[in-house]
């Protein structure tokens, strides 16, 4: 006499089945999340904004390279005026009312957030691209659409320096022809 019956065997091999393909599709998704875990521990932030602007609109890419376009040209401007190769004052000037307007428009972006390696963060690249901003813009694409916070940084340093030179050499000037009057 057979303990159990022909349905009841039938049943207790289904089930079998059923949970030894429920073990090897966890074990398949658990190989996949390591495997995806290991690409984006090893990712680069340039592999990362190469798959966010081949899948991101198109029109808008070319859009934002343009502007970094204009950024670039704006800081080689900066670069031309602080290492005194400017042709004129009225360059330096320019280059100075330029950047007010630039600031004043799109902000900065403060490419310092590469040291948070937000391509492996989840949590941080959601708090970094919810923003809205040129900051958001390079954590998303990798594109510089307003000018570095460095960058800035070292124009105003630039400028203050000029200026404290300037007062300088006004106060040496006019120090001299009174030197000159004690003769």
């Amino acid at each position: 006499m057979a303990i159990l019956t022909e349905e009841q065997i039938a049943e207790l091999k289904a089930t079998a089945n059923r949970k030894e393909a429920r073990a090897k599709n966890k074990a398949k998704k658990q190989r996949d999340q390591r495997a995806e875990e290991k690409e984006v521990r090893d990712a680069t932030p340039e592999v990362f904004w190469k798959r966010n602007r081949d899948v991101a609109n198109q029109a808008q890419i070319t859009s934002l390279l343009e502007r970094q376009e204009y950024v670039f040209a704006l800081l080689d401007d900066i670069r031309t005026v602080i290492e005194g190769r400017a042709p004129d004052v009225e360059f330096a000037t320019d280059v100075e009312e330029e950047i007010k307007a630039d600031v004043g428009e799109h902000g900065i972006c403060q490419i310092e957030v590469l040291l948070l390696e937000f391509w492996k963060s989840p949590n941080t690249l959601a708090m970094l691209t919810q923003r809205g901003d040129a900051t958001s813009t390079f954590a998303r694409c990798g594109l510089i659409t307003a000018i570095p916070g460095h960058r800035l940084h070292e124009w105003e340093s630039w400028l203050r320096s000029q200026k404290t030179s300037t007062d300088t050499l006004t106060i040496k000037k006019a120090a001299k022809p009174a030197e000159e009057k004690k003769k």
